[in-house]
Protein backbone atom coordinates (compact mmCIF):
# COMPACT_ATOMS: atom_id res chain seq x y z
CA UNK A 1 0.00 0.00 0.00
CA UNK A 2 1.27 3.47 -1.11
CA UNK A 3 3.00 5.48 2.04
CA UNK A 4 1.00 8.39 0.51
CA UNK A 5 -2.35 6.60 1.02
CA UNK A 6 -2.00 5.25 4.18
CA UNK A 7 -0.53 8.67 5.57
CA UNK A 8 -3.64 10.20 4.13
CA UNK A 9 -6.34 7.78 5.45
CA UNK A 10 -4.39 7.78 9.13
CA UNK A 11 -4.83 11.83 9.55
CA UNK A 12 -7.92 12.11 7.65
CA UNK A 13 -6.63 14.71 4.88
CA UNK A 14 -8.96 15.06 2.21
CA UNK A 15 -8.06 13.97 -1.28
CA UNK A 16 -9.37 11.80 -3.78
CA UNK A 17 -9.23 8.66 -2.52
CA UNK A 18 -10.95 6.73 -5.26
CA UNK A 19 -8.65 8.00 -7.60
CA UNK A 20 -5.47 6.78 -5.26
CA UNK A 21 -7.36 3.47 -4.79
CA UNK A 22 -8.03 2.99 -8.48
CA UNK A 23 -4.09 3.91 -9.18
CA UNK A 24 -3.55 1.22 -6.43
CA UNK A 25 -5.54 -1.49 -8.17
CA UNK A 26 -3.81 -0.64 -11.72
CA UNK A 27 -0.57 -1.37 -10.05
CA UNK A 28 -1.17 -4.52 -8.06
CA UNK A 29 -3.13 -5.76 -11.19
CA UNK A 30 0.52 -5.22 -13.05
CA UNK A 31 2.14 -7.03 -10.31
CA UNK A 32 -0.26 -10.07 -10.57
CA UNK A 33 -1.92 -9.26 -7.39
CA UNK A 34 0.40 -11.62 -5.20
CA UNK A 35 -1.42 -11.93 -1.78
CA UNK A 36 0.12 -9.31 0.31
CA UNK A 37 -0.49 -7.10 -2.63
CA UNK A 38 -4.35 -8.00 -2.86
CA UNK A 39 -4.57 -8.00 1.06
CA UNK A 40 -3.23 -4.35 1.14
CA UNK A 41 -5.75 -2.73 -1.66
CA UNK A 42 -8.47 -4.91 0.02
CA UNK A 43 -7.18 -3.00 3.34
CA UNK A 44 -7.38 0.29 1.38
CA UNK A 45 -10.69 -0.27 0.08
CA UNK A 46 -12.05 -0.74 3.38
CA UNK A 47 -10.77 1.91 4.82
CA UNK A 48 -11.74 4.48 2.39
CA UNK A 49 -15.24 2.89 2.49
CA UNK A 50 -15.54 3.79 6.25
CA UNK A 51 -14.96 7.45 5.50
CA UNK A 52 -18.24 7.50 4.37
CA UNK A 53 -20.13 4.29 5.32
CA UNK A 54 -18.39 2.90 8.41
CA UNK A 55 -21.23 0.22 9.04
CA UNK A 56 -20.48 -1.17 5.11
CA UNK A 57 -16.89 -0.91 5.90
CA UNK A 58 -17.44 -3.30 9.20
CA UNK A 59 -19.25 -5.86 7.08
CA UNK A 60 -16.41 -5.61 4.27
CA UNK A 61 -13.13 -6.06 6.87
CA UNK A 62 -15.65 -9.43 8.52
CA UNK A 63 -15.59 -10.39 5.32
CA UNK A 64 -11.92 -10.04 4.82
CA UNK A 65 -11.34 -11.89 8.59
CA UNK A 66 -13.10 -15.04 7.54
CA UNK A 67 -10.46 -15.12 4.72
CA UNK A 68 -7.40 -14.68 6.17
CA UNK A 69 -5.73 -16.93 8.92
CA UNK A 70 -2.33 -15.00 8.47
CA UNK A 71 -2.01 -13.53 12.34
CA UNK A 72 -0.13 -10.21 11.14
CA UNK A 73 -3.78 -9.80 9.05
CA UNK A 74 -6.04 -10.52 10.89
CA UNK A 75 -4.67 -8.32 13.55
CA UNK A 76 -4.68 -5.68 11.48
CA UNK A 77 -8.66 -6.47 10.17
CA UNK A 78 -9.47 -6.54 14.51
CA UNK A 79 -7.43 -3.11 14.51
CA UNK A 80 -9.51 -1.15 11.49
CA UNK A 81 -12.85 -2.50 13.03
CA UNK A 82 -11.59 -1.75 16.33
CA UNK A 83 -11.49 1.64 15.23
CA UNK A 84 -14.60 2.13 13.31
CA UNK A 85 -16.84 0.69 15.94
CA UNK A 86 -14.62 1.26 19.19
CA UNK A 87 -16.18 -2.20 20.01
CA UNK A 88 -14.52 -3.38 23.28
CA UNK A 89 -14.34 -7.07 21.87
CA UNK A 90 -12.68 -6.13 18.39
CA UNK A 91 -10.09 -3.86 20.63
CA UNK A 92 -9.12 -6.76 22.89
CA UNK A 93 -8.28 -9.28 20.09
CA UNK A 94 -6.40 -6.36 18.18
CA UNK A 95 -4.50 -6.06 21.34
CA UNK A 96 -3.64 -10.29 22.02
CA UNK A 97 -3.18 -10.46 18.28
CA UNK A 98 -0.43 -7.81 18.05
CA UNK A 99 1.44 -8.38 21.59
CA UNK A 100 1.63 -12.83 19.81
CA UNK A 101 2.90 -11.24 17.20
CA UNK A 102 5.61 -8.76 19.11
CA UNK A 103 6.76 -11.97 21.12
CA UNK A 104 7.16 -13.70 17.95
CA UNK A 105 8.91 -11.05 16.13
CA UNK A 106 9.76 -7.41 17.73
CA UNK A 107 8.75 -4.72 14.77
CA UNK A 108 8.04 -1.03 15.24
CA UNK A 109 4.67 -1.46 13.54
CA UNK A 110 3.99 -3.80 16.19
CA UNK A 111 4.79 -1.93 19.35
CA UNK A 112 3.23 1.48 17.44
CA UNK A 113 -0.10 -0.57 17.45
CA UNK A 114 0.15 -2.35 20.88
CA UNK A 115 1.08 1.83 22.33
CA UNK A 116 -2.19 3.36 20.71
CA UNK A 117 -4.60 0.33 21.91
CA UNK A 118 -3.09 0.32 25.62
CA UNK A 119 -3.60 4.38 25.39
CA UNK A 120 -6.82 3.55 24.13
CA UNK A 121 -8.18 0.75 26.54
CA UNK A 122 -12.22 0.68 26.76
CA UNK A 123 -13.93 1.72 29.76
CA UNK A 124 -16.16 -0.71 31.33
Amino acid sequence: LSDYLRYKLDYHIPCNYKHLLHQIEDLAAKLNEDDDIKFSVDIARCRILSLSHPEKAVIEFEKLLNNHTIDQNRGLIFYHIWRITQDPNYHQKALEMYKQLNQNKHEYSYRKKIKELEANKPKF
